[in-house]
């Protein structure tokens, strides 16, 4: 849960970003090791354009933000993607 919600006891759509970018979380160690790709379900096999999947990954890195004003809203992320 995102922080603000802890504190406060409401959600926000910010922390609706937070939670849907923390799902990825472990991709920091994975990115630091240069192994994102290691975060798709194998089951997809070749079925996916690497360039679409990267940049996904990376604008997922943008919701993890524990700082709140940091944090893209829902518009912003669609229009991202």
């Amino acid at each position: 849960m995102a922080l603000e919600y802890e504190i406060l006891g409401h959600l926000t759509d910010k922390a609706n970003v937070y939670s849907f970018g923390i799902i990825l979380l472990e991709a920091h160690v994975l990115k630091s090791e240069r192994k994102l790709m290691n975060l798709l379900d194998p089951r997809l096999g070749s079925k996916f354009n690497n360039e679409e999947m990267m940049a996904t990954i990376n604008v997922d890195f943008h919701y993890c933000n524990s700082t709140t004003m940091l944090r893209p809203t829902m518009f912003a992320v669609v229009s991202m993607f």
